[in-house]
């Protein structure tokens, strides 16, 4: 998920007579600080890769600054006959809380319904409590458990799997869980993220 993917350029004028704005865009530059005007606060802009930039104007007839949007979070699976194998969904620190996991989840398994797939599978550590809650409430169970899964740490990994997903009644599921998460998104200021983004 990419925060401004297919939203308009964001536009930002500093005021007339502005000096022009220095922005250096590079991956691991510090955050970028835009004054809007007298006595505005910054606004900040982290640089990416890989997505059409935004564009920034420094004041009246100067050209656009261009800066790609910053990935925010990634999710992924593999469809294995019937199965859907989540093996990747992440959210960066500084953007969890705001139900972008769950935005994620939702995708990836309104994916899986979309191929017909019947049951989804993923590993999870055992101390990732807000993820492993998750999965819960759609309705993934504990399956069993991958000793020292985690190279980094030792830790081990839960199985957990969710059954039933070519069923009417999960998609019913879906469907409800889409609203609430919209309605959720909508309170956290992710309008555009999320009003052009298919389910």
């Amino acid at each position: 998920m990419r925060a401004g993917t297919g939203a308009p350029p964001l536009q930002i004028r500093a005021g007339t007579g502005a000096p022009p704005l220095q922005i250096r865009a590079g991956t691991g530059a510090p955050p970028l600080q835009i004054r809007a005007g007298t006595g505005a606060p910054p606004l900040q802009i982290r640089a990416g890769t890989g997505a059409p930039p935004l564009q920034i104007r420094a004041g009246t007839g100067a050209p656009p600054l261009q800066i790609p949007p910053t990935l925010i979070g990634i999710g992924c699976l593999w469809a294995i006959l019937e199965e859907a194998h989540i093996i990747m969904l992440a959210i960066h620190p500084q953007f969890q809380g705001q139900g972008l996991g769950q935005a994620l989840l939702l995708a990836l398994l309104k994916s899986a319904c979309d191929r017909q797939l019947e049951r989804s599978t993923l590993e999870v550590r055992d101390s990732n409590l807000a993820a492993v809650y998750l999965y819960k409430k759609f309705g993934f169970k504990e399956a069993g458990r991958r000793k020292r899964y985690y190279e980094d740490t030792g830790e081990d990994a839960l199985v957990m799997w969710r059954s039933g997903l070519e069923k009417p009644e999960f998609q019913r599921y879906l469907a409800d869980e889409k609203r609430e998460m919209c309605d959720r998104l909508h309170q956290k200021n992710w309008h555009l993220a999320i009003d052009n983004f298919d389910f």
